[in-house]
C-alpha cells in the first residue's frame, strides 16, 4: 500500500512510513490524505511533525470501532433520553430533519430566550485555532452558563461548535453536572470516546448533521455483523463526508493548508460516530 510522504528530511520520512505501515487501505480517504500531505510538501521541523501526527490521527479514527465505546458509555435508552431532552430544549426535529447552519448571529437570535450567555472570540494563532469553543456551567460561579465559540474557523465548524456546546448544556441538565469546563478542539477524539458527557454532546451534533432518514441513503452498506471486528466503514465514509461538504459548505480545499488534516479528523470522527449510532442502536 502506498504511504503518505512529506518532503522533509529522511527521519521525518521514516516516521511517516512507520506510522502508515500495516494499516488497511481506506479508499477515498487515503487519496484525500495523500493530496493534503502533498500540499504541505517542503515543510520542515515542527510543522512536519504536526502534519504527521494529524495524518496518523485521521487514520486511527477511521479504523477505530466506535460501537464499543458507544455501548460502554451510553446505552440506547440513555441516548434516546438525551435526544428527547434536546428536542424539548433546543432542536424539536433532531434526528428527523437536518439542523440548519448559518452565521453566528442566527444562533444568537435563535437561542436568545434561553438562560445562557454567549461570547464570540477570534483566536487566530496556531494554538488558538485548535480551539473550537468551550462551555462553562453555572456551577462554576457564573450567574448563567456560558458558551464561547471561536469564530476564526470556517462557518461549518463554527456551526458545529454552537451545536456541540449547546449539547453540553443539554447533557449537563441530564447528568446534573456542570462543575468542570468543557473545551472543544479539533483533535484528541480518543478522549471523547472515554467521557460520557463529551460523547453525548457529540451524539447530538452528529444527529443534527445526519438525521436518521438520510443516513441509509448515504451508506452503501451496513456493517452489523456481530462478533466481528469493526471495519473502516470505508465505503461509507466518502458519501457521508461529501454530504457534509455539500450541505454545510464544508470545503477542505478552502481552508488553510496546515489545518486541513485537523478538520478532516474532526469530520471523520462525527461520521464514524453517526454510523455507530445507526449500526448499534438503529438511530
Amino acid at each position: 500500500m502506498a504511504c503518505c510522504y512529506l518532503c522533509v528530511n529522511s527521519s521525518f520520512q521514516s516516521e511517516t512510513a512507520r506510522s502508515m505501515k500495516d494499516q488497511r487501505n481506506i479508499p477515498g480517504l487515503r487519496r484525500l490524505l495523500n493530496d493534503m500531505l502533498g500540499d504541505l510538501r517542503g515543510v520542515r521541523g515542527r510543522s512536519a511533525i504536526y502534519a504527521i501526527r494529524a495524518a496518523s490521527e485521521v487514520e486511527s479514527i477511521a479504523k477505530r470501532d466506535y460501537r464499543r465505546p458507544l455501548r460502554k458509555l451510553l446505552s440506547r435508552t440513555e441516548v434516546r433520553e438525551v435526544i428527547s431532552e434536546a428536542r424539548r430544549v433546543v432542536w424539536p426535529q433532531l434526528n428527523r430533519q437536518p439542523v440548519t447552519g448559518g452565521p453566528p448571529r442566527l444562533f444568537l437570535q435563535r437561542w436568545s430566550s434561553l438562560e445562557i450567555d454567549f461570547r464570540l472570540a477570534n483566536f487566530t494563532t496556531r494554538e488558538g485555532l485548535g480551539l473550537l469553543g468551550f462551555y462553562l456551567g453555572k456551577n462554576l460561579g457564573l450567574s448563567r452558563p456560558l458558551i464561547c465559540v471561536n469564530t476564526a474557523h470556517p462557518q461549518a465548524a463554527v456551526c458545529a461548535s454552537f451545536a456541540h456546546e449547546m449539547g453540553h448544556h443539554v447533557v449537563c441538565e441530564i447528568f446534573h453536572s456542570g462543575e468542570d469546563p468543557h473545551f472543544f478542539s479539533l483533535s484528541g477524539y480518543d478522549e471523547h470516546l472515554e467521557d460520557a458527557q463529551e460523547l453525548a454532546a457529540d451524539v447530538l451534533l452528529t444527529l443534527g448533521a445526519y438525521p436518521r432518514r438520510i443516513v441509509p441513503r448515504l451508506s452503501s452498506h451496513r456493517a452489523k455483523a456481530k462478533g466481528k471486528k469493526a471495519r473502516d466503514s470505508d465505503t461509507r465514509l466518502s458519501p457521508m463526508l461529501s454530504h457534509m461538504a455539500e450541505r454545510y459548505s464544508f470545503r477542505l480545499d478552502e481552508t488553510v493548508s496546515r489545518n486541513r488534516l485537523l478538520y478532516l479528523a474532526w469530520a471523520v470522527h462525527y461520521v464514524k460516530l453517526r454510523l455507530a449510532l445507526l449500526d448499534e442502536y438503529d438511530l
